[in-house]
């Protein structure tokens, strides 16, 4: 395995940077030209100052009216041009937005493609902030702040030179004043990137806490839990405006220092300034240049600090956000390493854009059968051992029954031959090819692992069944109806296939719910159906009738029926029995 140096905020620090550098690269002539725009822009703003010198100075003094109206149009124009290149920046910096679409996308495909143990450990309300909420700051944060940091800069610097140029020693001292002001404004901002941090807490907590709360409604009300619950969000809340609130605080510290700096600045101004003046050492006009230069500086640096802010809060969105991918590396799950054999990225993960690291997946040999194969397998949930030292044999086309307890390790022995565990001992194939090294799409094309409580959107009983495929025909969808006894209850539905289920399938029984997501299952006519309690909340009769169509109208597949019941048994080419983990015995054709 490779070996990475540092903690997981490094590994962050360092996907970060490369994915910045990725973005640069692949829009670097839209990158070159922003640049140039936007210092184009910053220095066309500056021109004011030098033109109102030129106004007082001599056009009014000499009266020279048409040099005077001239000057006057240029000032007026100077808006127009800035208004169109401020225009013409956000069109060119539109792929700032495109490139965190796509971080969005690669972080959301890499959660769904982690194993299913791993998601045990995930909090679905922190996942949802960082795809969601964390991201979308930072692209606001980065399409709004690369040209506001490039006029920021060329602002203060050309600025300072326009100054210099006035009086050398005015300006010297006005940079001293502003550079001490940066510096205890800095020391301020440091405690910015703790609260930001804090924030980004407390707002997945806020997220997390909702999202249990709305996933377990019917809980809290049968419990009559509702004031609990609310308390639970409210001290929530009040954590995060608390937090705000100091936020807040700091923003008004920085203020007032700036204020206080930019009293003593003016004072600096008027009255040595002055000075200069009343003893025939400096033009008046040249003193309004001087202060005019100031004055853009000023908005500039008071921009720079809150960008500074922004960024300090902005950093642990940062370390969170592409910690998501630096994770996998520090777990040890490296991309060149990974058991099974991965498809590497292009130049090695240290050299791996996020969307190929994300896009990182399992290659090896397809199954040449259905068969399925467990060898001396055994599994832990912690401390627990749930199976153990598991060996079964599955052929092609077997109708198998596996029956026990609950808590016997079916359903683990299950997802195990379904390949949606891993950190097991022993081995798992699939047509004589270890589970490991058999092609991701293999697996999802041709095994249909369905437990008893699947997934429906908040969709039609159509769109459901057909879940994002196209191919099939009307016929097609009939036939997976009556199989699974829908048929006739559509019929009698005012909206038939078009009845929308509702939010968490709530508009329908849970054996509907049952029937749809094996009718869906069935449409797909993969080579292995592993059904895992899935027909648990039908009545016995229609179990039966539906477990001896699937044997009827699907021979060649290999289909796993995991179960608690006994009324069905007599179906099955064979019946495994599940006790404490462990084969109790095998029964053929009961």
């Amino acid at each position: 395995m490779r070996d990475y140096p540092g903690s997981s905020n490094d590994y962050s620090k360092v996907y970060s940077e490369k994915w910045i550098q990725n973005v640069i690269l692949q829009n670097k002539g839209k990158f070159g030209l922003s640049l140039f725009s936007s210092i184009f822009r910053s220095l066309v703003l500056l021109l004011p100052t030098l033109l109102v010198k030129q106004i007082i100075n001599r056009s009014i003094p000499q009266g020279n009216i048409p040099i005077l109206i001239l000057l006057s149009c240029v000032n007026v124009s100077i808006y127009f041009v800035t208004t169109t290149l401020i225009i013409l920046d956000l069109h060119l910096e539109k792929y700032i937005l495109d490139a965190f679409g796509t971080l969005r996308r690669d972080m959301y495909r890499f959660f769904l493609e982690k194993p299913l143990r791993e998601f045990a450990a995930i909090r679905s309300g922190d996942t949802i902030s960082k795809i969601v909420d964390e991201t979308e700051g930072l692209a606001n944060f980065f399409y709004f702040g690369f040209g506001s940091l490039i006029w920021i800069n060329t602002t203060v610097f050309a600025g300072m030179a326009i100054m210099a140029a006035q009086n050398l020693l005015l300006a010297a001292l006005t940079i001293a004043l502003m550079i001490l002001r940066i510096v205890l404004i800095r020391k301020i901002n440091k405690k910015q990137e703790v609260i930001g941090q804090k924030i980004n807490e407390t707002n997945s907590r806020v997220n997390q806490t909702v999202k249990e709360q709305m996933s377990n409604i019917l809980f809290i009300k049968a419990t009559a839990s509702e004031e609990k619950e609310l308390n639970r969000v409210q001290e929530a809340l009040s954590e995060k405006y608390r937090i705000q609130r100091n936020a807040f605080h700091g923003k008004v510290l920085n203020k007032a220092v700036f204020g206080g700096f930019e009293l003593l600045i003016n004072v600096l101004f008027y009255l040595y300034g002055g000075l200069l003046i009343a003893n025939g050492k400096m033009l008046p006009g040249t003193l309004v240049a001087f202060v005019a230069a100031y004055d853009w500086i000023v908005p500039a640096l008071d921009g720079y600090i809150d960008l500074h802010i922004d960024f300090r809060r902005k950093k642990s969105s940062i370390v969170r956000v592409f910690g998501v991918f630096a994770d996998a590396v520090t777990a040890g799950d490296s991309v060149a390493d990974v058991s099974g054999g991965w498809k590497t990225a292009p130049g090695g993960v240290e050299n791996a854009t996020l969307s190929e690291f994300a896009s990182c997946k399992p290659q090896g040999m397809v199954p040449a059968d259905a068969s399925i194969a467990v060898e001396h397998l055994s599994y832990r949930y912690g401390t627990k051992m749930v199976l153990n030292d598991v060996s079964l044999q599955i052929k092609s086309g077997e109708f198998l029954g596996i029956c026990g307890k609950s808590g016997s390790g079916k359903s683990t022995l299950a997802n195990l031959m379904a390949g949606l565990l891993d950190g097991y001992d022993g081995e798992v194939f699939v047509g004589g090819e270890n589970i490991r090294k058999v092609p991701h799409d293999w697996m999802t094309k041709n095994l249909i692992y369905l437990g008893q409580d699947g997934y429906l959107m908040n969709l039609s009983i159509r769109d459901n069944i057909l879940f994002y495929s196209q191919s099939h025909t009307d016929e097609d969808l009939e036939k997976v109806l009556r199989l699974v006894k829908l048929e006739e209850w559509i019929k009698k539905l005012p909206e038939g296939l078009d009845t929308v289920v509702g939010e968490r399938a709530n508009a329908v029984s849970g054996g509907e719910r049952q029937r749809i997501l094996l009718a869906r299952a069935l449409l797909r006519n993969p080579k292995i159906f592993i059904f895992d309690e899935s027909t648990s909340a039908l009545d016995v009769n229609t179990e039966k009738e539906i477990m001896d169509n699937i044997r009827k109208f699907y021979p060649d597949a290999t289909r796993i029926f995991i179960t608690h019941r006994k009324n069905c048994l007599e179906l099955f080419d064979r019946v495994v029995f599940i006790e404490n983990g462990e084969i109790f015995s095998i029964n053929n054709r009961l």
